[in-house]
Order: structure tokens, then C-alpha cells, then sequence
């Protein structure tokens, strides 16, 4: 999965070479970057397996795991919206630096 972070963002970086002043490219690179984040693929790590179960897999272990662990899976949802702003912040840092983004 990791080669398929990194073929995204190489096929980016050269779009975004080819036109940088497009909206979109300059997205899909940050994107790709945010992707690449050590940080980032660890909380997307039970995603990945998550899309290998079926539907009926998926809502008993939701279930089992809302009678059993309701403090700890709150506590991995707000991790992982917090891990996405989290990237998100050090990808934008090491593309613009600390200045706001468009000044």
C-alpha cells in the first residue's frame, strides 16, 4: 500500500509541474502528501482492514465493540478526525511554510 502512496504522489508532483497554477492538482498533491504521513497511515491502518470485511462482519464488530470498549472507540474516532488535521497541518507547513497559504 505504501508504493501506491508514493506512485500517487509522484503521478501528482508531475501533473502539478505541468500546471501549477490548477486548483485541483495543487488539492490532489496535498492530498498525496498528507497520505504519505508516517502518522497518518497508522490511524488509516484499521480502515485498510476494514474494507477487506464484509457488511455483516463489520456491524457485529461494531456492535461487540459498543457494549464492550464504548470509551475506547469513542476515544479512536476522535484520534483518527484528529491524526487527519494533524497531517493535514504538516503537510501544509512543510509546502508553505509557516505564512498563510495564498499570501
Amino acid at each position: 500500500m505504501a508504493v501506491e502512496y508514493k506512485l500517487k504522489e509522484t503521478y501528482i508532483w508531475n501533473a502539478v509541474r505541468l500546471d501549477p497554477e490548477d486548483k485541483q492538482y495543487q488539492d490532489e498533491f496535498l492530498e498525496a502528501l498528507q497520505h504519505n504521513e508516517m502518522l497518518f497511515k497508522i490511524f488509516l491502518w484499521p480502515v485498510k482492514f476494514l474494507r477487506k470485511m464484509k457488511n455483516w462482519q463489520i456491524l457485529l464488530t461494531w456492535v461487540v465493540a459498543v457494549l464492550l470498549f464504548r470509551p475506547l472507540l469513542i476515544l479512536f474516532i476522535v484520534l483518527y478526525v484528529l491524526s487527519h488535521w494533524v497531517t493535514k497541518a504538516i503537510v501544509h507547513v512543510k509546502v508553505f511554510g509557516w505564512g498563510r497559504r495564498g499570501v
